[in-house]
């Protein structure tokens, strides 16, 4: 039964063929079948698919064939160049080795670490915290005198150890009054706050700036080691310097109307197509449909982008990601769906896969020594 459920969850576009799949010594290879073949448009490579529906976080490769899975409940996990598992399990963030043990653990006291993370390669790890305090209102508001509780963040970094070796707050950066570019709700002032938590900055990515052509040039905003984070709920993303822990550098607004609950902000390394440039996945609303934006983060211009009105559209969550072969994987979380687009926009490989996807990504087979030892026919 659980074979036949996949099979009818699972449908490869361009992608899959019922051939076996040569299994590492120690895995269990299932398939999952679908008619015809890949797109030779699309990027080779091994798709990490966390499942939060099946409680399972599956490793395909580009024909669709399973190759291996972690038995975790997550919102997010990525795979590192040691072929272990980094991911948010239980507001922790937890790391497991191939085999599925745990070998390395931190948490934070102020609450959960959530959304987002990146490992650096001398072991440093960076991620989100959950802040909650109290404030007062604006001014003008008719209870000024009493605070009302705020859900805010902190991006930390920690060594090996786990111990914290940098931060920065929010709140102590950004005006606690604003909504940033989102208009603030109605009656936001209102008393009824006093009883309600307010979700104001809601960050949902972290990541460090890589070496770039801007830095390159002499711009000093970009940094390598500079952190670029989103705000989704002020619609906004953010590059912090590192040294100050100062805002250099925000995008919110642009001609298409501006972001709107965006996620996943990061600079596309070098050796990509279109390095140095700023990725973001717009969510946008059930009437206009989500895009995904490319931006020359000098200009703000937006230099390439993705859209598909209300057939391409995740309300929540979402990713995406620029493959060595110049193409952009798409997670569309909301509707369990990825895509590979090109330049051009064409959709060159999709799936629709199991139930409750959180960020999808895809990696080289020379990323992880695991993935080498994989035979593809």
């Amino acid at each position: 039964m659980k074979i036949l459920f996949y099979s009818l969850l699972c449908l490869i576009s361009f992608g899959i063929t019922e051939r076996g799949a040569e299994a590492l010594p120690t895995t269990r290879v299932k398939t999952f079948p679908s008619q015809g073949d890949h797109s030779p448009a699309s990027a080779p490579g091994f798709l990490l698919y966390p499942s939060l529906g099946d409680h399972q976080v599956y490793l395909f490769d580009h024909r669709g064939r399973l190759h291996h899975q972690w038995a975790i409940k997550t919102v997010r996990a990525k795979l590192l160049p040691n072929g272990n598992l980094l991911a948010i399990v239980d507001e922790a963030l937890h790391e497991y080795d191939w085999s599925g043990n745990q070998v390395w653990e931190v948490r934070a006291e102020e609450g959960e670490i959530h959304h987002d993370f990146e490992r650096t390669a001398d072991g440093r790890t960076l991620f989100l915290v959950e802040k909650r305090f109290r404030h007062l209102p604006s001014p003008e508001a008719e209870y000024s005198k009493a605070k009302r509780r705020v859900r805010s963040d902190i991006a930390r970094e920690v060594d090996s150890a786990g111990k914290t070796r940098w931060e920065w707050h929010f709140d102590r950066s950004l005006d606690i009054h604003s909504c940033g570019t989102r208009p603030c709700a109605k009656g936001a002032d209102a008393p009824i706050w006093r009883k309600r938590v307010r979700d104001w900055s809601h960050a949902n990515t972290v990541r460090f700036l890589p070496p770039n052509r801007w830095h390159d040039e002499g711009d000093p905003r970009f940094a390598p080691g500079n952190v670029i984070t989103m705000a989704r709920n002020l619609w906004s993303g953010y590059i912090v310097d590192r040294k100050k822990k100062q805002v250099v550098w925000s995008y919110s607004e642009n001609p298409l109307g501006g972001l709107q609950f965006p996620h996943e902000a990061h600079m596309i390394r070098k050796g990509l197509p279109g390095a140095g440039n700023i990725l973001i996945f717009d969510n946008g609303t059930r009437e206009r449909g989500s895009i995904a934006l490319e931006i020359e983060p000098t200009t703000g211009e937006i230099v390439w982008k993705y859209e598909n009105g209300t057939r391409f559209f995740s309300n929540g969550h979402g990713s995406l990601q620029r493959l060595p072969n110049g193409n952009t994987l798409l997670s569309e979380d909301f509707r369990n769906r990825i895509l590979e687009v090109t330049p051009g926009g064409d959709v060159v490989w999709k799936m629709k896969g199991p139930a409750g996807l959180r960020r999808a990504s895809k990696y080289p087979p020379t990323f992880a020594e695991p993935l080498s030892r994989i035979v593809i026919d």
